[in-house]
């Protein structure tokens, strides 16, 4: 009985480590690294992608997401500098789908990385073990000069090309 214990409890954390190593090793599909990270999930939630940026002005990303929520319209998209911890204020979603956004953003650093949140929420004050939080709800706070200047407005993305970029990696929390 002892011995099957042993083993049992041998075999439970081989399973374990063995999980732990599979969820932070990073695969590749399409060009775009999947894996783990860790940041502050509250106001930011559990998705991220990152992107580096070597255009100043307006660039764009698009995140090959693959969302299975129903009300993912509804949700914000927040863009951060992950040079100097800074939110980017210009900033400009369009073309929401299942399967990809598309994001306008102006990048403060230049060459930078940026991290493009895309379920963004907040932890409920108290809490029962259940989910009650929610997601932050999008907000147009783009300078209207800039949305202007760009060509943004309205669910209408860019008339013209600009630099595109593809997320080095897509990040999640586990």
């Amino acid at each position: 009985m002892r011995r099957t214990l042993v083993l049992s409890a041998l075999m439970a954390s081989f399973m374990l480590t063995g999980t732990l190593v599979a969820a932070q090793q990073v695969q590749s599909l399409g060009g775009v690294s999947y894996g783990t990270a860790d940041w502050p999930e509250n106001g930011l939630g559990n998705h991220r992608a990152v992107v580096d940026v070597a255009a100043a002005g307006a660039v764009r990303a698009r995140i090959p997401w693959r969302r299975h929520d129903t009300e993912f319209r509804g949700k914000a998209v927040l863009v951060y500098d992950l040079t100097t911890v800074a939110k980017i204020e210009n900033v400009f979603a369009y073309n929401i789908t299942r399967e990809f956004g598309d994001v306008v953003f102006q990048p403060q650093t230049v060459p930078g990385r940026y991290a493009i949140y895309y379920m963004p929420y907040q932890h409920p004050v108290t809490t029962s073990g259940e989910w009650n939080g929610s997601y932050l709800p999008p907000r147009l706070v783009a300078e209207p000069s800039w949305l202007a200047k760009h060509g943004l407005s309205g669910s209408a993305g860019p008339p013209h090309a600009r630099a595109r970029m593809t997320p080095n990696q897509i990040d999640c929390i586990i």
